[in-house]
């Protein structure tokens, strides 16, 4: 088992969920990892967030890593009895974290342009993908105000499906790797969204309607992970 040497915290994280077409999914996918659906439905969300105090475990923050804002592009998939997210992308506004995450994790990471605001409760959120080695252009301009009262997701419901996931999976050449995240779990509310842009579909051929399906949001979580990406097998 891996150690915990990865700590950091995660702010206003909205999850923004599209029930998608899945073939179209499964077609950007490993053969050997399998999409996950919920009541027979395929989901992709786009997830704005920034990061804080990123660190190895026991040492002071990194320099260029106190606060990173990220955006990602994930569905939800399963190897053997392990289910786990999968990244088509993680944008990040930070060279340095976008190149160290993809030595250590073979995530698909990008460099972008990231800004990021909140006034009176709304906050704001705009990316603009700036990396070359990426297939597609990725953009997001969206607003986002949360609201109501916190919950945890409870055991087999849509929420559960969505956020209560602790292990990703990537792929190096042809090989599978796998890594562990922990954390309480998520203090989600409801959330308001409204998106100007969003072309983060693209990267795999399945552009996003106007508004999502579902979204939630979480202010603050502290997360621990481990560093590298090792092989994945079915278990």
């Amino acid at each position: 088992m891996m150690p915990w040497l990865l700590d950091m915290w995660w702010h206003d994280v909205c999850f923004m969920h599209w029930r998608v077409d899945a073939e179209i999914v499964t077609r950007a996918l490993p053969p050997a990892v399998l999409l996950d659906r919920f009541d027979g439905d395929a989901w992709l969300s786009v997830v704005p967030f920034w990061m804080s105090d990123v660190r190895p475990r026991f040492t002071p923050t990194l320099p260029g890593f106190a606060r990173v804002p990220e955006l990602n592009l994930r569905t939800y998939v399963s190897l053997g009895a392990q289910r786990g997210v999968w990244f088509f992308s993680l944008d990040a506004a930070s060279r340095i974290a976008v190149e160290s995450a993809r030595v250590l994790t073979a995530l698909p990471y990008f460099n972008a342009r990231i800004e990021t605001s909140e006034r009176d409760g709304t906050i704001a959120y705009s990316s603009v993908r700036a990396d070359t080695r990426a297939a597609a252009a990725g953009t997001l301009a969206a607003t986002y105000t949360p609201h109501g009262e916190i919950r945890t997701a409870t055991t087999g419901s849509l929420d559960a499906f969505l956020h209560e996931r602790y292990r990703f999976y990537s792929q190096r050449g042809s090989k599978l790797l796998t890594a562990r995240i922990r954390h309480e779990p998520w203090s989600l509310q409801a959330v308001t969204t409204t998106i100007e842009s969003n072309t983060l579909g693209d990267l795999i051929g399945h552009p996003l309607a106007p508004t999502p399906d579902y979204a939630t949001f979480a202010r603050r979580l502290h997360v621990q992970a481990t560093t590298t990406a090792r092989a994945a097998a079915r278990e």
